[in-house]
């Protein structure tokens, strides 16, 4: 595995951390991208999912971080019941219809 940022920037934990304390944006931004490593290795890696993008944050044509390609069972009509909200008044509808 390569070094990690702190050995190849010849910094210690506490320059990074004093750092990042003293600069507020740049703690968001550290944040927001660990937020979407974390999104892909917790949640996007599971069963069904077979593609992940993620678009260069400079592009203003493609807004949005992620692109999530997935499959999923499609049964129709649903079968009622269902036990969750907000499904109470899909059971009524459903219900009423057959």
């Amino acid at each position: 595995m390569a070094d990690s940022i702190l050995e190849r920037w010849d910094i210690t934990p506490e320059e990074l951390t004093e750092v990042i304390d003293q600069n507020p944006s740049l703690r968001d931004m550290i944040l927001g991208y660990l937020a979407e490593l974390k999104l892909e290795k917790l949640w996007l890696s599971g069963q069904g999912i077979t593609d992940v993008t993620k678009h260069d944050d400079h592009d203003r044509q493609k807004k949005g971080d992620r692109v999530v390609r997935y499959l999923v069972d499609v049964h129709w009509p649903p079968k009622p019941p269902f036990s969750e909200e907000p499904f109470t008044l899909m059971n009524e509808i459903i219900q009423n219809r057959i």
